[in-house]
Formats: C-alpha cells, sequence, structure tokens
C-alpha cells in the first residue's frame, strides 16, 4: 500500500504522518505538528528534505505515553520531559509558517495563542474555539483528552466516518483535532477534502482508511479505547466478533468475552454475554458508532 510524492511512499513514516505530510504537500494546510522521537529526529528531517519541506523541532521535549501498558490514555498532548525521548515537530513549505507557530507555542515560557496555532494547523474556527472553552476541564478531569466532551456536544451516538479521530491510538484518523462535535459540518467538510484528495493520490490507501474508520468506539476516560468490528446493529442492539483495545485490561477482557452490547444512550452501555448482562458501563465513558 503506498501514498506516494517525488517517487517517495509517505506511508513509511505511518498512516497519521503520512495523512498530514500530504496536507501540507497539497496546501490543505499551511503547517503540521506531531511528535517525533528523537532516535528518528534525523532520518525524519532527511525524509523531509527529499520532500523540500521545512522541518523544525519545538524547543522542549516531550515524555510519550505508553497507553497500552496502563489504564489511562492520553490524548497524544503529552508533558516536558527530562528523559528527552521525543520532541514535536512541525512541517510546512514555508519557514516562516514554522516560525509563527513556534511562537505561538511556547510551553517552556508557557504562552500559547490557540487561536493562531488552530488557523496555521487549519482546525475550523468554532473548533478551535471549542478546544479554549473546555482546556480547564479536559486538563482537570480527562487527562488532556477532548473526546468524550465533544461527544456530550454532539447529538446521539451515530457520526460519519470523516470525524473518527478516536483511531488515532492505532494509527489511523483523516483528522486528529477536536472537533466541536462529531456533527461539526465545517470539521466534516475538511475532512471529506482530504480523503477526495488522498484518494485521487491512492485509492488503496483511503479503501484501507475508510474500512478502518467504520467501525464502533467505546471510548473511556481510565480504561482504554476498544473498537469493536464485524458487528451488526439493529434496535440499539450490537452483535459482534471482533474487539481491539488499546490495553490488556479488565474490560477488554470482559469486551472479548461477550457478544451483544445494548445501548441505553451514547454514555450508558451493556455489556451481554449469552443474553446475559456482564458488565454495566455508564460513567467516565461514551459510545460511537462511525458510520
Amino acid at each position: 500500500m503506498k501514498l506516494t510524492h517525488n517517487k517517495y511512499n509517505l506511508l513509511d513514516l505511518g498512516n497519521i504522518i503520512a495523512v498530514e505530510l500530504f496536507c501540507v504537500l497539497k496546501d490543505i494546510k499551511t503547517v503540521s505538528r506531531f511528535n517525533v522521537g528523537l532516535a528518528n529526529l534525523k532520518s525524519f528531517k532527511q525524509f523531509c528534505k527529499k520532500l523540500c519541506l521545512e522541518c523544525e523541532e519545538n524547543n522542549f521535549n516531550i515524555e510519550i505515553s505508553k497507553s497500552y501498558d496502563k489504564k489511562q490514555i492520553d490524548s497524544g498532548v503529552t508533558k516536558i520531559s527530562s528523559e528527552k525521548n521525543a520532541c514535536f515537530v512541525f512541517v510546512s513549505k514555508n519557514q516562516k509558517n514554522i516560525k509563527e507557530i513556534k511562537e505561538a507555542e511556547n510551553l517552556l515560557e508557557k504562552k500559547f495563542n490557540h487561536k493562531k496555532i488552530g488557523e496555521l494547523l487549519g482546525y475550523p474556527n468554532c473548533c478551535t474555539d471549542f478546544y479554549i472553552k473546555n482546556r480547564t476541564e479536559a486538563g482537570e478531569k480527562r487527562n488532556d483528552d477532548y473526546t468524550l466532551i465533544t461527544l456530550q456536544k454532539s447529538k446521539g451516538f451515530v457520526f460519519p466516518f470523516y470525524l473518527n479521530n478516536a483511531l488515532r491510538y492505532f494509527n489511523s484518523a483523516i483528522i486528529t483535532f477536536f472537533p466541536c462535535s462529531y456533527s461539526c459540518p465545517k470539521a466534516i467538510d475538511l475532512s471529506k477534502k482530504i480523503f477526495q484528495e488522498i484518494q485521487k493520490a491512492s485509492p488503496e490507501f483511503t479503501n484501507f482508511l475508510e474500512d478502518k474508520l467504520k467501525c464502533v468506539v467505546i471510548y473511556t476516560d481510565f480504561d482504554g479505547v476498544h473498537l469493536i468490528r464485524d458487528f451488526d446493529f439493529e434496535k440499539n442492539i450490537i452483535k459482534y466478533k471482533t474487539v481491539e483495545s488499546t490495553c490488556k485490561n479488565e474490560l477488554n477482557k470482559i469486551l472479548c468475552e461477550a457478544d451483544e452490547l445494548k445501548i441505553v444512550n451514547k454514555n450508558f452501555i451493556k455489556v451481554i454475554k449469552d443474553k446475559k448482562i456482564v458488565k454495566i458501563l455508564k460513567k467516565n465513558c461514551g459510545i460511537m458508532m462511525f458510520k
């Protein structure tokens, strides 16, 4: 599977980074930001140079949290680390854009211009405003993750696959920012534009992405992210066979052994095995079906 530019396969860097770089190359975004392990930084910069892209790390190092070996998950907005195992990098066609976003996001001096950051990263204004408005709740109660806050602002639990950002934990997503709702028209339009541009370059990769993103997601604050695949849905009952999880914990085990979910509402789920309820989820969790 390939997504190439000037004969180089962007997917060699991973699905999400490939999409982000593609957006810069196609002028969908003026600048992109993501984390890169310090051990890979030199080779990553060399790759960007081959693509005729400017690449520069931020002025601080970060610690990459390993969500697969703990109950708690994180959004990828990580913290300054003395271990120096990773850093944020900015990629753009223009050095001026990188300078602007580095000035707008200076974690060491605790200076943030979130409006400017959102603008440079190509986020819809409403989604940037949502991020700013909910920073306290996300930081203090949800490990700096906005997914369940987005779900709170969304009607129902069935949403277009274009906005499935929960799969960033599984290295697949079209968008990685937090939309103001899972039916935000501006976010959907942006994601569709990205998807359609990628489709022109690599139908195989977009088929892969669409298949991957169409799933049921059980999202929790402290017990991981769980994907339900190979499912049938009727009258708020999901019958399923396959589960993928960010961590092997008690909830993962229960979901793997069960065969049905009954959705009472988007924050109230009954897990069923052989027609018997084996687990009730209704605190610090939510369910989303992306179609």
